[in-house]
């Protein structure tokens, strides 16, 4: 099959549209050592037996998520200070990057434990455009437990376009200070829309476990030389 496109259009004078999220990938995940102590060939010793000492950085399901897809990002610095009447939020220029917003009609929202109830809402310049029986996953961005704040998440059928709009979030109780410009704000993820039914496999434990064991036969790398297929987003 052929490659799929996705078109981004801007509204007035802001900034560059979303851009592959491949291009944001964090410091701290970039600093993470691909093994324990970086010896290759060496074990650990669990409670179920020896094991390779791998990092988080082999684990290619995890950082796939995060480089899948597209991100928006602030386009200036958010500066963000406490007041006893609540957060306050100021920036320099226009156009502005972000609302406060009323939750009048989503009183019963939970709000995400350890953020301040006021929402919020990024102002989203963007629209989207999908090919025929495509979507876009917009949410916070995958495993970013770091960022200072956390996007909501929503699934837009955007092959009859996406209009520019809002997108809520909350920011988190003990962040003061800046949150940069740059910073991805939530991650945009096509997909193809398909209609699913389920059902209970048995023989799928089996086929499971054999897996698994071709996969312990190696010391690493079994996933991502045999099961894991490449995706791009330019």
């Amino acid at each position: 099959m052929g490659r799929k496109l996705i078109k981004f259009g801007k509204s007035h004078d802001y900034p560059d549209t979303p851009i592959p999220i491949r291009n944001v990938v964090p410091d701290w995940y970039k600093k993470s050592p691909r093994f324990i102590d970086g010896k290759e060939a060496s074990y650990i010793n669990t409670e179920k037996g020896l094991r390779p000492n791998i990092g988080m950085k082999m684990c290619v399901p995890f950082f796939d998520s995060m480089i899948s897809g597209y991100t928006a990002t602030l386009w200036q610095d958010v500066l963000v200070t406490r007041r006893p009447d609540g957060l306050k939020t100021e920036w320099i220029v226009e156009p502005i990057p972000m609302i406060e917003r009323s939750v009048h009609g989503m009183e019963l929202l939970p709000i995400p434990a350890g953020h301040h109830h006021t929402q919020y809402a990024w102002v989203t310049p963007f629209s989207i455009q999908t090919p025929p029986g495509y979507s876009v996953l917009i949410t916070h961005p995958f495993n970013r437990f770091d960022l200072p704040f956390t996007t909501l998440t929503g699934i837009h059928d955007s092959d009859a376009i996406m209009p520019h709009g809002h997108l809520p979030f909350y920011i988190k109780d003990n962040f003061e200070g800046v949150i940069p410009a740059g910073t991805p704000i939530y991650q945009i993820f096509p997909f193809k829309r398909d209609n699913w039914d389920s059902e209970f496999d048995p023989s799928l434990a089996d086929k499971a476990d054999k897996r698994m064991w071709q996969g312990m036969t190696k010391l690493f790398g079994h996933y991502k030389q045999n099961v894991w297929k490449k995706k791009e987003y330019n």
